[in-house]
């Protein structure tokens, strides 16, 4: 997943998605993500919009996400 949509909360207009186990925008098939607090991005349409995450924020949230599941690479 190169890019997601960031929301402060489920809505309404997004349903999980047992499929690619992440919540949806079904009409766009586009990824959201509604813990900000968590992966430290700022709300934000980056993929509905066309604007890519930066760099090292993806960077520092793959190994954020690899570090709470316990599968950190060596």
């Amino acid at each position: 997943m190169d890019s997601f949509d960031v929301e402060n909360r489920p809505k309404s207009s997004t349903r999980f998605d047992p499929k690619t186990g992440s919540r949806t925008i079904p009409e766009l098939g586009i990824p959201v993500c509604v813990h900000p607090d968590r992966i430290g991005l700022p709300l934000g349409a980056y993929a509905s919009a066309g604007t890519p995450l930066p760099y090292l924020r993806r960077l520092w949230l793959r190994i954020r996400l690899a570090v709470s599941s316990g599968t950190r690479s060596r």
